[in-house]
């Protein structure tokens, strides 16, 4: 995860904080604001906080697998307007 280690302290405890409260949150995990992204991959862009997303692959909380991590303005820059539960 060396992408985890190029975010700034605040938001790595941010992104620590949220895939917690995923797990916590069991089935309804996709409560948390995740968005499943198209295709038959089960991955999901999941809110942060106003501007960092976390990408995930995975079905159950506890056994997510983060992938990536994207800023919402490069999401809206590629793809257009993307409604976000977050905001």
């Amino acid at each position: 995860m060396s992408a985890f280690n190029t975010l700034p302290s605040d938001e790595q405890q941010q992104v620590l904080n949220t895939l917690r409260r995923i797990r916590e949150m069991k089935a309804d995990w996709a409560a948390s604001g995740a968005r499943r992204l198209p295709g038959n991959e089960p991955e999901y862009v999941v809110p942060v906080n106003d501007s960092l997303r976390v990408i995930v692959y995975g079905t159950e909380p506890c056994d997510l697998k983060v992938i990536d991590f994207v800023r919402h303005a490069t999401l809206v820059n590629t793809f257009g307007a993307i409604p976000d539960a977050h905001r």
